[in-house]
């Protein structure tokens, strides 16, 4: 069985210029083998200690223990409380390595004191220092064992960072996948009109780690245009690639094919790579804008019913809650969010106008929704800005109502505290009975339970009039006409 291959760590991917075209290649990365092969078996020995481990690096890394190399394993990419950087092991003298015992052996008698001493005198002097012996050998063990993992870790660092020296001197390799922590950006010039920038941004945390392509057409960016209309609402960072991805193991060969069939496409039929990433997208755009201005409840519902991408779309379920209570609010509050992100899109648009007839007609369509549907959101903005102030006053008087209950029925709390102190039953069935006994506790319970339903129900109210607001707002705030 062929063992399995980690990328940046047995090989770096690469995209290699061959002619006039690009191809997606690997780079095996040399690893120190006999290195490799003497450190496991000094871990592996019982009898050699992790001065033996320590020795063995510091005489193979002689001039370079005192490197810091940048690089992440492939599990840190989304990690956003790390440094990115790998050192030599700590170097240990021998007093600081005969402290060490003593510490692990003064910690071990304190940890393990109880099963000593009884060790102790149950079995003697003899089978105590053995046992004591058996918990010190295994802290050794597995403290060579930790100091093990970092020499791997270096050696992977060290070989890797290697590696990709190697590949900034060869000409023909033009992108190689990266480790290292941070935001990083590289070019793939593929003519004189397109480039193909790619961005990897590690090490940060799950929501902004990502690996993504620009798309760059004579100097100008070309935008993901069918992406702002096929999702409620977008994330900054999509706005700025044609693709992107969350990194994982395989992200850098993902990302890497994607721009080796870009470039070939746009070299061997550039026609129909312009048709596909710019006039087709401008077109989508325009077409998906003009659905959701014309049918924003049928866009919103295919959202809701599109299961399998639900979690991707933008659409979460407090989205969904407040478009059933307020359909036609949420409606207009969608129509003001997209027209703010393809108001924001008219300078692109007026620029690409210049070599592209759609890119103009895209900006007089947008433009015309603008002008057409911009009184609409500020008649809803001032409804619902009226209708939240309206439910502030009233979640104020139900509080008002809630806390003048709460006081009434406080005076039956002697009654029941009574019973409770003579030892009837438990405090639940006390209350229980209680109830059943007294009209006026069982309709002040009764009361405070509608009334902190109706208080609920109003908060509720007030967050979706209040997000439906705000993008209400946020549309007229942006759009300046």
């Amino acid at each position: 069985m062929e063992e399995k291959r980690t990328i940046n760590v047995d090989y770096i991917a690469i995209v290699r210029q061959v002619g006039n075209l690009v191809k997606l290649e690997h780079i095996d990365i040399r690893k120190p083998e006999s290195l490799l092969s003497d450190l496991k078996a000094i871990l592996e020995d019982p009898e050699r200690t992790l001065l033996d481990l320590q020795s063995r690096m510091c005489e193979f890394y002689e001039e370079d223990r005192r490197r810091s190399l940048s690089y992440l394993d492939n599990c840190s990419y989304t990690n956003a409380h790390i440094s990115g950087l790998v050192s030599f092991p700590k170097i240990h003298s021998s007093d600081e390595y005969k402290e060490m015992l003593e510490d692990i052996e003064a910690r071990t008698i304190r940890q393990k004191s109880l099963s000593l001493s009884r060790t102790k005198e149950r079995d003697g002097e003899t089978a105590y220092q053995e046992k004591l012996k058996t918990y010190i050998d295994d802290v050794l063990k597995r403290r060579k064992e930790e100091y093990y993992r970092l020499c791997l870790s270096f050696i992977t660092a060290t070989t890797f960072n290697d590696t990709v020296a190697e590949c900034k001197e060869d000409p023909t390799i033009k992108l190689y996948s990266n480790a290292f922590c941070g935001s990083w950006t590289k070019d793939l010039r593929v003519n004189s009109d397109i480039v193909l920038s790619i961005t990897a941004q590690l090490g940060y945390s799950s929501q902004s780690a990502h690996l993504g392509i620009s798309l760059w057409y004579k100097g100008i960016l070309i935008h993901p245009y069918s992406f702002f209309v096929s999702h409620f609402r977008k994330y900054i960072k999509y706005k700025f690639y044609v693709k992107i991805i969350s990194p994982h193991t395989l992200c850098w060969e993902d990302i890497f094919q994607s721009v080796v069939d870009m470039a070939n496409m746009a070299t061997t039929h550039p026609e129909q790579f312009y048709n596909k990433y710019i006039k087709d997208e401008i077109k989508m755009m325009i077409s998906g804008l003009t659905y959701i201005v014309e049918k924003p409840k049928y866009f919103i519902a295919s959202l809701i019913d599109d299961k399998e991408s639900y979690s991707g779309n933008g659409i979460r379920p407090e989205h969904v809650k407040i478009y059933k209570e307020l359909p036609d609010d949420m409606s207009m509050a969608l129509i003001a969010y997209k027209l703010c992100d393809a108001y924001e899109l008219l300078s692109n648009l007026s620029n690409l106008a210049k070599i592209e007839p759609v890119a103009q007609s895209a900006h007089d369509t947008i433009k015309g929704y603008i002008i057409r549907m911009l009184p609409k959101i500020k008649e809803y903005s001032v409804k619902n800005n009226d209708a939240v102030e309206k439910l502030g006053k009233s979640i104020s008087e139900t509080e008002s109502k809630l806390q003048e209950l709460k006081k009434r029925i406080a005076i039956h709390t002697p009654y029941i505290e009574e019973r409770y102190a003579k030892g009837f039953k438990c405090r639940s069935s006390i209350e229980a009975n209680y109830e059943r006994e007294c009209y006026d506790y069982r309709y002040l319970k009764e009361e405070i339970k509608r009334t902190e339903q109706t208080k609920s129900s109003l908060l509720n109210l007030r967050y979706g009039r209040n997000m439906i607001l705000e993008s209400l707002q946020h549309c007229l705030d942006t759009i300046k006409e």
